[in-house]
């Protein structure tokens, strides 16, 4: 998963998404990726929810605020 941000990140992109059962959101926030709910996907009969990591909302996060 760190080589394929990496990869995204290098290419210039704004961020990932991928789409994942319940039990795996835990193994995805701690790249970053924030849980959007449940996503109309309902391949295999499952509910599948969708993860966004944002590159340019860590950024945002990163920066320090004006006037220091």
């Amino acid at each position: 998963m760190r080589s394929v941000i990496e990869d995204a990140r290098g290419a210039g992109r704004d961020g990932l998404v991928l789409t994942c059962k319940e039990p795996l959101i835990g193994f995805y926030e701690r790249f970053g990726y924030r849980d959007e709910g449940v996503c109309g996907s309902r391949h295999g009969g499952v509910a599948w929810h969708q993860m966004r990591l944002d590159f340019r909302r860590e950024q945002q996060q990163s920066c320090c605020p004006q006037g220091r």
